[in-house]
């Protein structure tokens, strides 16, 4: 488990973000779209290599 914990600047940035669902100083949730695309992304990469 990290100590490292975001700032109010950095929680109100994160907050901007279209694909994060919610955020506290300890940690973030995405969305599920996000999810979606890095998985489709991840999944693109392993059938390249």
């Amino acid at each position: 488990m990290s100590k490292f914990t975001f700032t109010k600047a950095q929680i109100n940035q994160l907050k901007n973000n279209e694909y994060v669902e919610s955020v506290s100083s300890k940690g973030i949730t995405y969305s599920l779209e996000f999810k979606y695309l890095a998985i489709g992304v991840w999944i693109r990469a392993v059938r390249l290599s």
